[in-house]
């Protein structure tokens, strides 16, 4: 059963010329049970991409890249095995993390209304000096995006003057139609006229414009409810309020609102902070669309909309922010296709689409970033070939490319010659055909290719990729022996090669990765012949996972070496013999999972020295002896499953102890004697199965105390009395079996209720003859 996490680490420092800042991707979360499916329904599974509900918790190869950001944990990463994510540091209201560098439009004063959808720019206020003389633009650096220059007609005269704010603002920002009193406009202006600023005075014109276009912002966003508001006031400065940084002339250059628990809809009139340089508002509850005014906004070189409800299409008047880096609208509900447009922001250095509702093919205009080194189009529902825009003069400067949970059909050789890049996440797509032999991936740390149809062997020349941190080839059609060639990959930390049709030997070379190697899944294939002992000596080893092999062979003492496993899965793999002493040296196991075997003998005493164990799968096969070694030091157990053994001796009463379990599997076995009253205690107990066992006496009536129990599998004992009342206090119960018993009496009203909650299964022992008298069984056997 797959359940644990795995997580591999990598810092890259990498952003732009002008500010450097370091990034950590982390891990992924694989998630999938695989217990009752076989590997044809396996090979089936495919993400739905119209299940919205479900995607937000879906595991993913990594943790989704806005964890670097600082983005909220899902998952999930990217992470999704299923999460990573990699870029620059969490965002701060610090406006020492915005680049120096980075330009400024410089104001220059106007006083008659602008014609059309553009923006005056106007002076604001500098403290140092009450009177400012307008600042002539300095000449634009070559291949630079120079300010489109105002209309003639706006240009000042010292008789030309706003007659009020109003005027001035419908002049400038906000058609007449939106003052409607209770508008978010309308009570921006209402603060805006309460203010002594002055609309026929230019110094005081910035100020107006930056102060309306932030309160209707406050207003539209739900203000009010905002975690933090603070000198959100017209008596204050704008510089001053929560969230916002201005640089030496006044002027905003970040506003980064993140997690502050904003509402409702983005303004349009957002557009009039036109020196903004960061604009930061994730992981919020914003809904609505993304207005298109946001194109306005062309200073701008930081847009993070991130982990809220936004949804339409992103609008095409992206194409103009010419100055953005980072583009992150990840996480929320767009969809429609990527504006082809977003082949205009040559400067982008990272593009965050995951987790959307997005369709469409994968756009040959992002080819023309050259910039760009982080890729992320996880979980949308984009399909067809990928182009070629990886070779010269493309995206050959990635580092990191997620395209994983789409449904692309192809793609071309130049992507696996990336020389930089690092993290390559194909997973769940529907490639098909062989993996190609020529990987030319130097710097290649992390290769995700789960469930992306992939047939044919593995290639032995995935060998070279030496500086490999993590593999991950599950859920494919991948055929043949192992190549050696694997055991050259020393910074190997994690090998995934499950849920395939690899056959032959598992290669004794395995052991040579001893020193890095952290989690092994060769499980569910067609190897045969031994466990190599050579195994035990991955003494770093934390999972191990072996299982649904066809091994038939016994278990190598030298496991006992691996004293860091958390994880042991052998389970069907026609195992024989006992289960050697040596397990007991394993303290740190949490997980262990032997079913369905033929391992014999009885339980070792030395399991008592497992005391981290919470998962014991020994189900289906010939184990025998008592059960107390499996009982008393096993505080943190949540799931006990020995049935179908040849089990022996009574249920000690110190399964009371194992407060934790919720579920315990005890059927088909040969115990005896009268049940304790002790399993009343097994509070959070959701499944109890005692069926084809001797178990003699009462039902005691402590199994009303279980109120969270769903199955309760009593069937082919000995049982006599009258079935307790007290179990109609369980009324989550679903399954509810007591036949092949010697009871007798009338089943309780208190328990025919159920059946008006949740209880679909009922049998007893109701038939010809009747011992049992029953009104509202679903089923009646004819008794022992």
């Amino acid at each position: 059963m797959r359940f644990h996490i795995a997580s591999t680490l990598i810092t890259i420092s990498l952003w732009s010329n002008e500010s450097r800042l370091e990034g950590v991707f982390a891990g992924y979360v694989e998630g999938e049970t695989r217990k009752s499916m076989d590997k044809p329904v396996l090979r089936k599974i495919r993400v739905s991409m119209q299940d919205r509900s479900a995607h937000k918790d879906k595991p993913r190869e990594k943790t989704v890249i806005s964890n670097i950001f600082g983005k909220k944990s899902s998952a999930p990463s990217i992470s999704p095995s299923e999460p990573p994510s990699v870029l620059p540091q969490k965002e701060t209201n610090n406006p020492s993390h915005i680049p120096s560098l980075m330009p400024s439009l410089q104001p220059s004063p106007i006083t008659t209304p602008a014609p059309d959808d553009s923006l005056p720019t106007v002076p604001l206020p500098v403290t140092a000096e009450p009177t400012v003389a307008p600042i002539t633009p300095a000449p634009a650096e070559v291949g630079s995006i120079s300010p489109t220059p105002a209309p003639a007609t706006l240009e000042p005269t010292p008789t030309e003057s706003s007659s009020s704010i109003k005027d001035f603002l419908i002049a400038s920002l906000t058609d007449s139609d939106s003052f409607e009193t209770g508008t978010p406009q309308y009570l921006a202006l209402k603060e805006l006229e309460t203010s002594n600023l002055d609309p026929s005075d230019p110094s005081d014109q910035g100020e107006i414009l930056q102060s309306y276009s932030l309160k209707t912002f406050y207003h539209a966003t739900s203000g009010d409810d905002w975690n933090d508001s603070s000198g959100w006031s017209i008596e204050e400065p704008v510089c001053v309020w929560f969230g916002i940084s201005c640089d030496s002339n006044q002027q905003i250059e970040a506003l980064v609102l993140d997690e502050n628990n904003l509402g409702g809809n983005i303004p349009s009139e957002i557009r009039a902070l036109t020196s903004m340089l960061t604009l930061n508002l994730k992981r919020n509850e914003l809904e609505g669309t993304l207005p298109t005014q946001i194109g306005k906004l062309e200073s701008l070189m930081e847009l993070i909309l991130s982990s809220n409800f936004l949804t339409g299409q992103v609008p095409t008047e992206i194409g103009e922010m010419t100055k953005l880096s980072r583009l992150s609208t990840g996480d929320n509900f767009f969809f429609g296709s990527i504006p082809t447009e977003i082949g205009e922001l040559t400067k982008l250095e990272a593009v965050e689409l995951y987790l959307n509702a997005q369709t469409g093919t994968f756009p040959t205009q992002i080819g023309a970033l050259t910039n760009l080194w982080y890729l992320d189009l996880y979980y949308n529902g984009f399909d067809g070939g990928i182009p070629d825009v990886f070779g010269d003069g493309g995206l050959k400067n990635l580092q990191v490319l997620d395209i994983s949970y789409n449904a692309f059909t192809s793609l071309p050789e130049s992507a696996f010659q990336l020389q930089s890049i690092e993290s390559l996440i194909l997973s769940y797509n529907q490639f098909l055909g062989p993996l190609p032999k020529s990987m030319n991936l130097p710097s290649l740390e992390n290769l995700y290719l789960r469930n992306c149809g992939f047939n044919g062997r593995l290639p032995a020349e995935i060998g070279l990729l030496t500086a490999l941190v993590e593999l991950n080839v599950e859920n494919n059609d991948l055929t043949g022996e192992i190549p050696t060639e694997l055991s050259l990959l020393q910074n190997l930390d994690t090998l995934r090669l499950g849920l395939n049709y690899f056959d032959g030997a598992i290669p004794s070379e395995l052991g040579v990765l001893a020193e890095n190697l952290e989690t092994l899944f060769i499980d569910d294939n067609a190897f045969t012949g031994t466990i190599p002992t050579e195994v035990g000596l991955l003494s770093n080893l934390i999972e191990l996972y072996i299982g649904d092999n066809d091994l038939s062979t016994t278990i190598p003492t030298e496991l006992g070496l691996m004293v860091s496993l958390t994880a042991l899965s052998l389970d069907n793999t026609a195992l024989k013999g006992a289960i050697p002493t040596e397990i007991g040296e394993m303290r740190k196991l949490e997980v262990l999972e032997m079913a369905g075997n033929e391992l014999s003998g009885t339980l070792p005493s030395e399991l008592a020295k497992l005391e981290r164990l919470e998962i014991v799968e020994l189900y289906d096969n010939y184990l025998s002896g008592p059960l107390n070694v499996l009982v008393d030091p096993f505080e943190n157990l949540t799931r006990l499953e020995v049935g179908y053994n040849e089990l022996t001796g009574t249920l000690p009463v110190e399964v009371g102890l194992l407060n934790k379990l919720t579920g315990l599997d005890l059927g088909y076995n040969l115990l005896t004697g009268v049940l304790p009253t002790e399993l009343g205690l097994l509070t959070d107990l959701v499944e109890l199965k005692l069926y084809l066992n001797y178990f003699n006496g009462t039902i005691p009536s402590e199994i009303g105390s279980m109120t969270k129990l769903e199955t309760l599998e009593f069937d082919n004992n000995l049982f006599m009395g009258q079935i307790p009342p007290e179990i109609g206090k369980v009324t989550l119960l679903a399954k509810l079996y007591l036949d092949y018993n010697e009871l007798t009496g009338s089943v309780s009203n208190s328990i025919c209720d159920l059946r008006e909650l949740e209880l679909v299964e009922f049998v007893v022992d109701c038939g010809d003859p009747v011992e049992v008298i029953c009104d509202c069984c679903t089923g009646c056997t004819d008794g022992a």
